[in-house]
Protein backbone atom coordinates (compact mmCIF):
# COMPACT_ATOMS: atom_id res chain seq x y z
CA UNK A 1 0.00 0.00 0.00
CA UNK A 2 1.25 3.46 -0.85
CA UNK A 3 1.74 5.68 2.16
CA UNK A 4 0.42 9.22 1.65
CA UNK A 5 2.61 11.65 3.58
CA UNK A 6 0.87 14.74 4.97
CA UNK A 7 -2.56 16.12 4.21
CA UNK A 8 -4.16 17.71 1.18
CA UNK A 9 -5.24 20.37 0.57
CA UNK A 10 -2.53 22.39 2.35
CA UNK A 11 -3.69 25.13 4.67
CA UNK A 12 -1.99 27.82 2.60
CA UNK A 13 -4.16 28.87 -0.34
CA UNK A 14 -4.27 31.75 -2.72
CA UNK A 15 -7.30 33.96 -3.26
CA UNK A 16 -8.29 34.16 -6.91
CA UNK A 17 -10.77 36.41 -8.71
CA UNK A 18 -13.84 34.48 -9.79
CA UNK A 19 -16.16 37.47 -9.42
CA UNK A 20 -18.39 39.00 -12.06
CA UNK A 21 -15.71 41.64 -12.62
CA UNK A 22 -13.23 38.89 -13.42
CA UNK A 23 -15.60 37.39 -15.96
CA UNK A 24 -16.19 40.77 -17.58
CA UNK A 25 -12.43 41.36 -17.73
CA UNK A 26 -12.10 38.05 -19.59
CA UNK A 27 -14.76 39.23 -22.02
CA UNK A 28 -12.92 42.46 -22.72
CA UNK A 29 -9.63 40.58 -23.24
CA UNK A 30 -11.39 38.26 -25.67
CA UNK A 31 -12.81 41.27 -27.50
CA UNK A 32 -9.31 42.76 -27.81
CA UNK A 33 -7.80 39.47 -28.97
CA UNK A 34 -10.47 38.44 -31.46
CA UNK A 35 -11.61 41.81 -32.79
CA UNK A 36 -15.28 41.12 -32.06
CA UNK A 37 -17.82 42.69 -29.78
CA UNK A 38 -18.35 40.03 -27.11
CA UNK A 39 -21.39 39.78 -24.83
CA UNK A 40 -21.22 37.90 -21.53
CA UNK A 41 -24.20 35.69 -22.22
CA UNK A 42 -24.71 32.24 -23.65
CA UNK A 43 -24.96 33.20 -27.31
CA UNK A 44 -22.41 32.69 -30.05
CA UNK A 45 -21.37 36.15 -31.20
CA UNK A 46 -20.54 36.58 -34.88
CA UNK A 47 -21.50 38.83 -37.80
CA UNK A 48 -24.91 38.04 -39.35
CA UNK A 49 -23.74 35.69 -42.11
CA UNK A 50 -24.97 32.31 -43.25
CA UNK A 51 -23.27 29.14 -41.90
CA UNK A 52 -21.70 28.50 -45.31
CA UNK A 53 -19.84 31.84 -45.37
CA UNK A 54 -18.90 32.31 -41.70
CA UNK A 55 -15.11 32.40 -41.15
CA UNK A 56 -12.81 33.53 -38.38
CA UNK A 57 -13.15 33.14 -34.62
CA UNK A 58 -16.33 33.50 -32.60
CA UNK A 59 -16.67 33.50 -28.81
CA UNK A 60 -19.08 31.84 -26.43
CA UNK A 61 -19.55 32.73 -22.76
CA UNK A 62 -21.37 30.34 -20.46
CA UNK A 63 -21.30 31.08 -16.72
CA UNK A 64 -18.18 33.17 -17.25
CA UNK A 65 -16.26 30.48 -19.14
CA UNK A 66 -14.84 31.48 -22.52
CA UNK A 67 -14.76 29.26 -25.58
CA UNK A 68 -13.48 30.51 -28.93
CA UNK A 69 -14.61 28.74 -32.09
CA UNK A 70 -12.55 28.90 -35.28
CA UNK A 71 -14.72 28.48 -38.35
CA UNK A 72 -11.83 28.70 -40.82
CA UNK A 73 -10.68 25.10 -41.26
CA UNK A 74 -8.32 25.77 -44.16
CA UNK A 75 -5.75 28.12 -42.60
CA UNK A 76 -2.87 26.32 -40.88
CA UNK A 77 0.09 27.21 -38.69
CA UNK A 78 3.22 25.31 -39.78
CA UNK A 79 4.82 25.08 -36.32
CA UNK A 80 1.66 23.83 -34.62
CA UNK A 81 0.88 21.46 -37.49
CA UNK A 82 4.34 19.85 -37.16
CA UNK A 83 3.98 19.54 -33.39
CA UNK A 84 0.52 18.02 -33.78
CA UNK A 85 1.88 15.45 -36.26
CA UNK A 86 4.67 14.55 -33.84
CA UNK A 87 2.21 14.31 -30.95
CA UNK A 88 0.03 11.85 -32.87
CA UNK A 89 2.95 9.76 -34.09
CA UNK A 90 4.75 9.41 -30.75
CA UNK A 91 2.06 8.16 -28.43
CA UNK A 92 2.84 5.37 -25.98
CA UNK A 93 0.92 3.40 -23.37
CA UNK A 94 2.13 3.84 -19.79
CA UNK A 95 0.43 0.66 -18.60
CA UNK A 96 1.76 -1.56 -21.42
CA UNK A 97 5.02 -0.10 -22.70
CA UNK A 98 6.74 -0.06 -19.30
CA UNK A 99 7.58 -3.21 -17.33
CA UNK A 100 5.54 -2.77 -14.15
CA UNK A 101 6.28 -6.37 -13.14
CA UNK A 102 9.88 -5.30 -12.53
CA UNK A 103 10.76 -5.31 -8.83
CA UNK A 104 12.44 -2.20 -7.45
CA UNK A 105 15.40 -2.53 -5.11
CA UNK A 106 13.93 -2.00 -1.61
CA UNK A 107 17.18 -0.34 -0.47
CA UNK A 108 17.37 2.06 -3.43
CA UNK A 109 14.18 1.94 -5.56
CA UNK A 110 15.47 3.87 -8.60
CA UNK A 111 19.15 2.98 -8.25
CA UNK A 112 20.27 6.58 -7.65
CA UNK A 113 23.79 6.99 -6.17
CA UNK A 114 24.03 8.61 -2.77
CA UNK A 115 26.29 11.35 -4.12
CA UNK A 116 23.37 13.07 -5.90
CA UNK A 117 21.06 13.02 -2.86
CA UNK A 118 20.86 16.06 -0.55
CA UNK A 119 23.53 15.54 2.13
CA UNK A 120 24.74 12.42 0.30
CA UNK A 121 28.40 11.80 1.10
CA UNK A 122 28.46 14.39 3.88
CA UNK A 123 29.79 13.60 7.37
CA UNK A 124 26.19 13.48 8.59
CA UNK A 125 25.32 10.93 5.90
CA UNK A 126 28.34 8.79 6.77
CA UNK A 127 27.16 8.60 10.39
CA UNK A 128 23.66 7.42 9.49
CA UNK A 129 22.88 3.75 10.15
CA UNK A 130 22.25 1.70 7.00
CA UNK A 131 18.51 1.44 7.71
CA UNK A 132 18.19 5.23 7.98
CA UNK A 133 20.01 5.70 4.68
CA UNK A 134 17.50 3.35 3.05
CA UNK A 135 14.62 5.46 4.42
CA UNK A 136 16.16 8.69 3.12
CA UNK A 137 16.83 7.25 -0.35
CA UNK A 138 13.29 5.92 -0.65
CA UNK A 139 11.64 9.10 0.60
CA UNK A 140 13.75 11.50 -1.49
CA UNK A 141 12.97 9.51 -4.64
CA UNK A 142 9.28 9.36 -3.70
CA UNK A 143 9.21 13.12 -3.06
CA UNK A 144 10.70 13.87 -6.50
CA UNK A 145 8.23 11.56 -8.24
CA UNK A 146 5.33 12.96 -6.21
CA UNK A 147 6.04 16.57 -7.17
CA UNK A 148 6.23 15.50 -10.83
CA UNK A 149 2.89 13.71 -10.40
CA UNK A 150 1.17 16.83 -9.03
CA UNK A 151 2.64 19.00 -11.79
CA UNK A 152 1.20 16.64 -14.40
CA UNK A 153 -2.27 17.01 -12.89
CA UNK A 154 -1.94 20.81 -12.91
CA UNK A 155 -1.11 20.74 -16.62
CA UNK A 156 -3.95 18.30 -17.28
CA UNK A 157 -6.45 20.58 -15.54
CA UNK A 158 -5.35 23.71 -17.36
CA UNK A 159 -4.95 22.58 -20.95
CA UNK A 160 -8.67 22.67 -21.52
CA UNK A 161 -8.41 26.42 -21.00
CA UNK A 162 -5.87 26.65 -23.82
CA UNK A 163 -8.14 24.71 -26.17
CA UNK A 164 -11.13 26.88 -25.31
CA UNK A 165 -9.42 30.29 -25.34
CA UNK A 166 -7.20 30.14 -28.43
CA UNK A 167 -8.55 31.07 -31.85
CA UNK A 168 -5.98 28.96 -33.73
CA UNK A 169 -7.27 25.53 -34.71
CA UNK A 170 -3.83 23.90 -34.95
CA UNK A 171 -3.03 25.09 -31.43
CA UNK A 172 -6.25 23.48 -30.22
CA UNK A 173 -5.30 20.22 -31.93
CA UNK A 174 -1.82 20.04 -30.42
CA UNK A 175 -3.12 20.98 -26.96
CA UNK A 176 -5.51 18.03 -27.23
CA UNK A 177 -2.56 15.68 -27.79
CA UNK A 178 -0.79 17.24 -24.81
CA UNK A 179 -3.82 16.47 -22.64
CA UNK A 180 -3.36 12.81 -23.53
CA UNK A 181 0.38 13.12 -22.80
CA UNK A 182 -0.24 14.63 -19.37
CA UNK A 183 -2.82 11.98 -18.53
CA UNK A 184 -0.29 9.29 -19.46
CA UNK A 185 2.40 10.95 -17.34
CA UNK A 186 0.01 11.20 -14.41
CA UNK A 187 -0.76 7.50 -14.77
CA UNK A 188 2.94 6.61 -14.95
CA UNK A 189 3.95 8.63 -11.88
CA UNK A 190 0.97 7.27 -9.95
CA UNK A 191 2.14 3.74 -10.70
CA UNK A 192 5.76 4.62 -9.88
CA UNK A 193 5.01 6.20 -6.51
CA UNK A 194 2.78 3.20 -5.81
CA UNK A 195 5.71 0.84 -6.40
CA UNK A 196 8.03 2.97 -4.25
CA UNK A 197 5.36 2.84 -1.56
CA UNK A 198 5.41 6.51 -0.48
CA UNK A 199 3.55 9.48 -1.93
CA UNK A 200 4.04 13.07 -0.78
CA UNK A 201 1.47 15.90 -1.12
CA UNK A 202 2.25 18.89 -3.34
CA UNK A 203 4.34 21.67 -1.88
CA UNK A 204 1.96 24.28 -0.47
CA UNK A 205 3.81 27.04 -2.31
CA UNK A 206 3.53 25.26 -5.66
CA UNK A 207 -0.11 24.43 -4.99
CA UNK A 208 -0.70 28.15 -4.43
CA UNK A 209 0.86 28.90 -7.82
CA UNK A 210 -1.32 26.23 -9.45
CA UNK A 211 -4.48 27.67 -7.93
CA UNK A 212 -3.51 31.23 -8.77
CA UNK A 213 -2.70 30.43 -12.40
CA UNK A 214 -5.90 28.44 -12.95
CA UNK A 215 -7.96 31.11 -11.18
CA UNK A 216 -6.85 33.89 -13.50
CA UNK A 217 -9.24 34.88 -16.27
CA UNK A 218 -6.45 34.87 -18.86
CA UNK A 219 -4.76 31.61 -19.86
CA UNK A 220 -1.36 33.35 -20.13
CA UNK A 221 -0.76 32.72 -16.42
CA UNK A 222 -1.36 29.00 -16.85
CA UNK A 223 0.98 29.02 -19.87
CA UNK A 224 3.71 30.78 -17.84
CA UNK A 225 3.42 28.37 -14.91
CA UNK A 226 3.34 25.38 -17.25
CA UNK A 227 6.47 26.52 -19.10
CA UNK A 228 8.27 26.83 -15.76
CA UNK A 229 7.13 23.40 -14.57
CA UNK A 230 7.95 21.70 -17.88
CA UNK A 231 11.53 22.96 -17.64
CA UNK A 232 11.75 21.93 -13.97
CA UNK A 233 10.44 18.48 -14.85
CA UNK A 234 12.72 17.94 -17.85
CA UNK A 235 15.79 19.24 -16.02
CA UNK A 236 15.08 17.06 -12.97
CA UNK A 237 14.20 13.96 -14.98
CA UNK A 238 17.24 14.12 -17.24
CA UNK A 239 19.56 14.72 -14.29
CA UNK A 240 18.12 11.64 -12.57
CA UNK A 241 18.33 9.58 -15.75
CA UNK A 242 22.05 10.25 -16.09
CA UNK A 243 22.62 8.59 -12.71
CA UNK A 244 19.69 6.17 -12.45
CA UNK A 245 20.44 2.45 -12.43
CA UNK A 246 16.90 1.05 -12.38
CA UNK A 247 15.66 0.05 -15.87
CA UNK A 248 12.00 0.84 -15.15
CA UNK A 249 12.85 4.33 -13.92
CA UNK A 250 15.10 5.03 -16.90
CA UNK A 251 12.49 3.84 -19.42
CA UNK A 252 9.79 5.96 -17.77
CA UNK A 253 11.98 9.07 -17.84
CA UNK A 254 13.05 8.56 -21.46
CA UNK A 255 9.45 8.28 -22.64
CA UNK A 256 8.28 11.29 -20.64
CA UNK A 257 11.28 13.41 -21.68
CA UNK A 258 10.37 13.00 -25.37
CA UNK A 259 6.88 14.30 -24.64
CA UNK A 260 8.15 17.17 -22.49
CA UNK A 261 10.45 18.37 -25.29
CA UNK A 262 7.38 18.81 -27.52
CA UNK A 263 5.51 20.57 -24.74
CA UNK A 264 8.35 23.05 -24.26
CA UNK A 265 8.44 23.94 -27.95
CA UNK A 266 4.66 24.41 -27.87
CA UNK A 267 4.67 26.51 -24.70
CA UNK A 268 7.34 28.87 -25.98
CA UNK A 269 5.61 29.36 -29.34
CA UNK A 270 2.25 29.90 -27.65
CA UNK A 271 3.52 32.49 -25.19
CA UNK A 272 5.42 34.42 -27.85
CA UNK A 273 2.20 34.88 -29.78
CA UNK A 274 0.03 35.59 -26.77
CA UNK A 275 2.36 38.33 -25.53
CA UNK A 276 2.66 40.08 -28.88
CA UNK A 277 0.89 43.45 -28.72
CA UNK A 278 -0.36 43.35 -25.12
CA UNK A 279 -0.52 46.56 -23.10
CA UNK A 280 2.12 47.58 -20.58
CA UNK A 281 -0.32 46.97 -17.72
CA UNK A 282 -1.00 43.45 -18.98
CA UNK A 283 2.72 42.83 -19.41
CA UNK A 284 3.39 44.05 -15.87
CA UNK A 285 1.00 41.49 -14.36
CA UNK A 286 2.61 38.69 -16.31
CA UNK A 287 6.13 39.78 -15.40
CA UNK A 288 5.16 39.95 -11.73
CA UNK A 289 3.89 36.38 -12.01
CA UNK A 290 7.17 35.28 -13.61
CA UNK A 291 9.07 36.70 -10.63
CA UNK A 292 6.68 35.01 -8.21
CA UNK A 293 7.27 31.69 -9.98
CA UNK A 294 11.06 32.12 -9.89
CA UNK A 295 11.05 33.10 -6.21
CA UNK A 296 8.94 30.06 -5.30
CA UNK A 297 11.19 27.75 -7.28
CA UNK A 298 14.35 29.22 -5.72
CA UNK A 299 13.24 29.26 -2.09
CA UNK A 300 10.60 26.54 -1.70
CA UNK A 301 11.25 23.71 -4.18
CA UNK A 302 13.25 21.64 -1.70
CA UNK A 303 12.54 18.26 -0.03
CA UNK A 304 12.18 19.73 3.47
CA UNK A 305 9.14 17.51 4.06
CA UNK A 306 11.29 14.38 3.76
CA UNK A 307 13.55 15.30 6.66
CA UNK A 308 10.62 16.41 8.82
CA UNK A 309 8.63 13.29 8.02
CA UNK A 310 11.59 11.11 8.99
CA UNK A 311 12.01 12.97 12.28
CA UNK A 312 15.10 15.10 11.66
CA UNK A 313 15.47 18.58 13.12
CA UNK A 314 15.43 21.94 11.38
CA UNK A 315 19.24 22.08 11.41
CA UNK A 316 19.27 19.08 9.05
CA UNK A 317 16.61 20.74 6.87
CA UNK A 318 18.82 23.81 6.53
CA UNK A 319 21.93 21.73 5.82
CA UNK A 320 20.03 19.89 3.09
CA UNK A 321 19.07 23.20 1.46
CA UNK A 322 22.72 24.29 1.40
CA UNK A 323 24.13 20.93 0.33
CA UNK A 324 26.10 20.64 -2.90
CA UNK A 325 23.51 18.47 -4.75
CA UNK A 326 20.72 20.93 -3.95
CA UNK A 327 22.72 23.99 -5.01
CA UNK A 328 23.77 22.23 -8.22
CA UNK A 329 20.14 21.30 -8.92
CA UNK A 330 19.02 24.91 -8.55
CA UNK A 331 21.81 26.11 -10.87
CA UNK A 332 20.89 23.48 -13.46
CA UNK A 333 17.19 24.41 -13.28
CA UNK A 334 17.59 28.18 -13.58
CA UNK A 335 20.05 27.74 -16.44
CA UNK A 336 16.96 26.54 -18.37
CA UNK A 337 14.17 28.60 -16.79
CA UNK A 338 15.68 32.10 -17.06
CA UNK A 339 16.55 31.84 -20.80
CA UNK A 340 13.07 30.40 -21.45
CA UNK A 341 11.40 33.55 -20.11
CA UNK A 342 14.01 35.61 -21.93
CA UNK A 343 13.06 33.79 -25.14
CA UNK A 344 9.30 34.39 -24.97
CA UNK A 345 9.61 38.10 -24.22
CA UNK A 346 9.10 38.15 -20.45
CA UNK A 347 12.47 39.71 -19.72
CA UNK A 348 11.90 43.44 -19.48
CA UNK A 349 13.51 45.82 -16.97
CA UNK A 350 11.14 44.71 -14.18
CA UNK A 351 12.02 41.05 -14.60
CA UNK A 352 15.74 41.75 -14.93
CA UNK A 353 15.69 43.85 -11.76
CA UNK A 354 13.82 41.13 -9.87
CA UNK A 355 16.15 38.38 -11.06
CA UNK A 356 19.13 40.52 -10.08
CA UNK A 357 17.72 40.88 -6.57
CA UNK A 358 17.24 37.10 -6.38
CA UNK A 359 20.77 36.45 -7.68
CA UNK A 360 19.46 34.73 -10.82
CA UNK A 361 20.34 37.21 -13.56
CA UNK A 362 23.63 35.36 -14.16
CA UNK A 363 21.63 32.59 -15.84
CA UNK A 364 20.43 34.87 -18.65
CA UNK A 365 21.48 33.75 -22.10
CA UNK A 366 24.38 35.59 -23.72
CA UNK A 367 23.65 34.51 -27.30
CA UNK A 368 20.47 34.86 -29.40
CA UNK A 369 17.89 32.17 -28.69
CA UNK A 370 17.16 29.53 -31.36
CA UNK A 371 14.10 30.02 -33.52
CA UNK A 372 11.16 27.93 -32.31
CA UNK A 373 10.32 26.88 -35.87
CA UNK A 374 13.82 25.44 -36.32
CA UNK A 375 13.50 23.62 -33.01
CA UNK A 376 10.17 22.08 -33.99
CA UNK A 377 11.59 20.83 -37.30
CA UNK A 378 14.63 19.37 -35.55
CA UNK A 379 12.51 17.59 -32.94
CA UNK A 380 10.60 15.90 -35.74
CA UNK A 381 13.82 14.39 -37.08
CA UNK A 382 15.19 13.09 -33.79
CA UNK A 383 14.55 9.67 -32.30
CA UNK A 384 17.62 9.49 -30.06
CA UNK A 385 16.58 10.54 -26.55
CA UNK A 386 19.93 12.15 -25.75
CA UNK A 387 19.67 14.33 -28.86
CA UNK A 388 16.11 15.33 -27.98
CA UNK A 389 17.14 16.31 -24.45
CA UNK A 390 20.13 18.30 -25.68
CA UNK A 391 17.92 20.17 -28.13
CA UNK A 392 15.16 20.94 -25.63
CA UNK A 393 17.64 22.13 -23.00
CA UNK A 394 20.07 23.81 -25.35
CA UNK A 395 20.73 26.94 -23.29
CA UNK A 396 24.46 27.25 -23.01
CA UNK A 397 26.47 26.55 -19.90
CA UNK A 398 28.95 29.33 -19.17
CA UNK A 399 32.28 29.32 -17.42
CA UNK A 400 30.64 31.48 -14.76
CA UNK A 401 28.10 28.70 -14.12
CA UNK A 402 30.94 26.24 -13.63
CA UNK A 403 32.59 28.49 -11.05
CA UNK A 404 29.28 28.90 -9.24
CA UNK A 405 28.74 25.16 -9.01
CA UNK A 406 32.33 24.49 -7.95
CA UNK A 407 32.04 27.05 -5.17
CA UNK A 408 28.67 25.60 -4.19
CA UNK A 409 30.09 22.11 -3.91
CA UNK A 410 32.92 23.30 -1.71
CA UNK A 411 30.64 25.44 0.39
CA UNK A 412 28.00 22.77 0.47
CA UNK A 413 30.39 20.16 1.80
CA UNK A 414 31.57 22.50 4.50
CA UNK A 415 28.01 23.46 5.37
CA UNK A 416 27.05 19.85 6.05
CA UNK A 417 29.62 19.37 8.79
CA UNK A 418 27.89 19.05 12.14
CA UNK A 419 29.21 17.84 15.48
CA UNK A 420 28.55 14.20 16.22
CA UNK A 421 26.08 13.64 19.08
CA UNK A 422 27.89 12.85 22.29
CA UNK A 423 25.80 9.81 23.09
CA UNK A 424 25.60 8.08 19.72
CA UNK A 425 27.39 7.67 16.42
CA UNK A 426 24.30 8.56 14.35
CA UNK A 427 22.60 11.98 14.13
CA UNK A 428 20.07 12.54 16.87
CA UNK A 429 16.40 12.94 16.02
CA UNK A 430 13.98 15.01 18.08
Amino acid sequence: MTRDVGQWPPTRTRVVDRSADGRHRAAHEAERENGHHVHTDHRIVHPPTTPTTQTGPASVFADGALAVFQWDYDGHDEQMTRLYAQGKARQWNAAVDLDWDHELDPDNPLGVPDSVLPLGGSPLWERLPAADRVDVRRHIQAWEASQALHGEQFALNGLGRVISATDDLDTKLFAATQIVDEARHLEAFTLLTGKIGVRYPPLAELASLYEGALGEADMDFFAIATLLLEYVALTSLTAQRSHMGDPLGRALIENIARDEARHLAFGRALLRRRLDGITDAELRRREEFVLECCHTLKTDYTPDAVWRTLGYGEDVVEQSRRSAPEVTRRCRTFRQVVPAFQDVGLFGPRVRAGLTTMGLIRFARRRPVPDVADEVRALGRRDDIDAVIRLATSHERTADDGRIETAARRGGRAATRVPAPASASAPARP
